[in-house]
Order: C-alpha cells, then sequence, then structure tokens
C-alpha cells in the first residue's frame, strides 16, 4: 500500500517534470524564432542603411562638385563685373 503511494506519487511528479520540460522546449522554440527574426530584421536594416549611406555619399559628393562650379562661375562674373566698372570709369574719364 505504502509502496503504490509512494510510487503513485513519483509517477505524478515524472509527468509533472515531463510536462515543464515540454513547456521550456516550447518556450526554447519561440526564444530561437524570436532571435531568427531579430538576426533576419537586423542583416535588412544593415544593408538598408548601406544603400541609403552609399545614395547620400554620391548626392553629396554630386552637391560638392556643384558648389566648386558654382563658385568658379561666381568669380568668374565678378571679374567680369570688375572689368566692365573698370571699362565703365575708363569711358567716363
Amino acid at each position: 500500500m505504502r509502496l503504490n503511494s509512494s510510487y503513485t506519487s513519483h509517477e505524478r511528479e515524472i509527468r509533472e517534470i515531463n510536462n515543464s520540460l515540454k513547456k521550456l522546449q516550447n518556450e526554447m522554440n519561440k526564444l530561437n524564432d524570436n532571435l531568427y527574426l531579430n538576426k533576419e530584421i537586423y542583416r535588412n536594416l544593415d544593408n538598408e542603411y548601406f544603400n541609403i549611406h552609399s545614395e547620400f555619399t554620391e548626392k553629396l559628393k554630386e552637391l560638392e562638385k556643384d558648389s566648386v562650379k558654382l563658385e568658379v562661375e561666381i568669380d568668374k562674373l565678378k571679374e567680369e563685373k570688375a572689368d566692365l566698372l573698370s571699362e565703365i570709369v575708363e569711358c567716363e574719364r
């Protein structure tokens, strides 16, 4: 009688442990799935960042070239203006 009770008690404990193990395995699977998803999201974001950074860098380089061209053009126009002012002063004399 006492052995039967002990046996039944041990069987119940074993079932509870097995159930707990199944729950832990399910949790572990969920964590692994989430980890995989997070890695995928990170990779996608990293690629997107790289692409945006590259595009921005290219646009910045183009704008810098345009800026230099405009500065050269401004300098030429200033020289032309100074020359024209000199000619006007000469003509007035």
